[in-house]
């Protein structure tokens, strides 16, 4: 198994421009501020993490899946009853985790509507994250789940 976020958009959705626009700019700066090294994708350490109009792209320089935030995401597989896209990443906890849960908190955070994150991780596990992006961003960045 492993240590894993999920997170969800409802099919066919969008994050408009003007949020993922926010979404994109608290990003940045969260991908800026980490301690831990980032890196376009795993097994790609020869370039930055991706942050353009489409796409939120990361891994940690070490052995976890790829982060990948989507503005219009596409489904893999969809069956007929399927209502939402969802996209997952298992960090297995090491240092990337942060950064990754911090941006899914600022998602939610700006399109509470359209994103549902869920996560092995509780509440205690989540502190460090939230209180990263929030000194980084100089505001209170809520929990993404109740």
């Amino acid at each position: 198994m492993g240590y894993t976020h999920h997170w969800y958009l409802p099919v066919g959705s969008e994050i408009p421009p003007d949020t993922w626009a926010r979404i994109r700019d608290d990003a940045r700066k969260l991908i800026a501020a980490a301690s831990c090294k980032l890196v376009f994708r795993a097994y790609r350490f020869d370039r930055p993490p991706l942050v353009d109009e489409e796409w939120i792209l990361f891994n940690g320089a070490d052995r976890g899946e790829d982060f990948m935030l989507q503005r219009s995401p596409k489904p893999w597989h969809l069956r007929p009853e399927d209502r939402e896209v969802i996209t997952s990443c298992k960090t297995e906890r090491l240092p990337y985790d942060l950064v990754v849960c911090a941006i899914l908190a600022i998602a939610r955070e700006h399109a509470p509507d359209l994103i549902r994150v869920t996560s092995d991780g509780n509440a205690i596990d989540w502190q460090p994250p939230l209180c990263f992006a929030s000194q980084v961003l100089s505001r209170d960045v809520p929990r993404p789940f109740d």
